[in-house]
């Protein structure tokens, strides 16, 4: 009987949870080699925040795009320090990188 009651409960704590976490693309233009990239991606990982960076270049048109997963957050507190896009652009413009677009993933 109270397994009844624990696992909506469960359920409901979980979507949550897993509903607060988000997905970003940020376009830059630059040229990259695999150790650059490979740099910028752990450079990323350590950023408040980021589970996970992915970098993609387009040798062809000099563009790139970063993917970038973060943790989800399960409470918003007022002490928390959050994910900012601005930190990604300095990292970029200390690469030598030009930003582009930062966008929301879908």
């Amino acid at each position: 009987m109270c397994m009844k009651r624990f696992l909506p409960l469960l359920f409901i704590l979980g979507t949550h949870y897993c509903s607060v976490a988000q997905d970003y693309i940020y376009y830059f233009e630059g040229t990259l080699n695999q150790q650059e990239i490979s740099s910028i991606e752990t450079e990323l990982a350590s950023i408040i925040g980021v589970a996970s960076a992915k970098v993609k270049m387009k040798d062809e048109t000099n563009h790139g795009e970063i993917f970038i997963a973060l943790l989800p957050r399960p409470e918003r507190s007022e002490k928390e320090t959050l994910f900012s896009p601005v930190d990604v652009k300095k990292l970029l413009l200390n690469h030598q990188l030009t930003p582009i677009q930062f966008i929301e993933s879908k």
